[in-house]
């Protein structure tokens, strides 16, 4: 089972990926990038191709070779321990850091702002119960 949950939320990763390019006219990106300096501006854009990298290696590993992370080695901990941490850092951030003002009271943002919750805390639950069952199990 545990092979599944990883393959899914590899699928999950995936999606994220390829919604990336649907991001720059969602959040009019353009628009709101041009009072910052061409430094900030190319910063920005790097940082999104980092994240979009990153998400196809996490997707590729979990997709490709999920049995990676269910071995008893040190390097299958330690990634679980890495993904546990970064997608459980997503969810705070979506329920803690962002202002509440950017989507409430507006139904279109407040329909994606539940649905992404729901993306961070099942990719943090697959995760950290994968990673717990190491740990206990």
């Amino acid at each position: 089972m545990s092979i599944v949950n990883l393959q899914a939320a590899g699928l999950v990763i995936l999606g994220l990926a390829a919604a990336y390019p649907i991001y720059p006219r969602y959040f009019r990106w353009r628009e709101e990038l041009q009072s910052v300096s061409l430094l900030t501006r190319q910063i920005f854009f790097v940082h999104c191709g980092f994240i979009v990298m990153l998400l196809l290696l996490q997707a590729a590993l979990l997709l490709i070779a999920p049995q990676a992370l269910t071995d008893a080695s040190i390097a299958s901990l330690a990634l679980l321990i890495g993904l546990t941490i970064f997608w459980a850092y997503r969810l705070f951030a979506q329920l803690f850091i962002f202002d509440r003002r950017l989507w409430i009271g507006n139904r279109r943002h407040t329909i994606v702002h539940v649905a992404f919750t729901l993306i961070w805390g099942y990719l943090s639950g697959v995760f950290g119960w994968m990673l717990w069952q190491r740990l206990v199990g």
